[in-house]
């Protein structure tokens, strides 16, 4: 048995058009009852990375440790900004 819903609503246009309207009033009584926040609460990852030497000038830990730390760093997956 092969029902042709086109063709019904063809002959029929009132339980397509009823079927639409039902439709678009759930979606936009839906949309009307979303909670909207001016600040939603968000986790945003973030990691922060603190090296210290004592008694080092910064050049030294410009060429010494920070390029180490930050070519290390470099190779984590999902790391977009540094």
């Amino acid at each position: 048995m092969n029902f042709n819903f086109s063709a019904f609503s063809i002959r029929n246009p009132v339980p397509a058009i009823l079927l639409f309207v039902i439709l678009v009033f759930v979606g936009v009584t839906s949309f009307i009852k979303l909670p909207i926040e001016q600040f939603p609460n968000i986790d945003v990852p973030v990691i922060a990375v603190t090296v210290t030497q004592a008694g080092s000038t910064p050049a030294e830990l410009e060429s010494q440790v920070t390029k180490v730390v930050e070519d290390a760093v470099a190779g984590v997956t999902g790391v977009k900004h540094m």
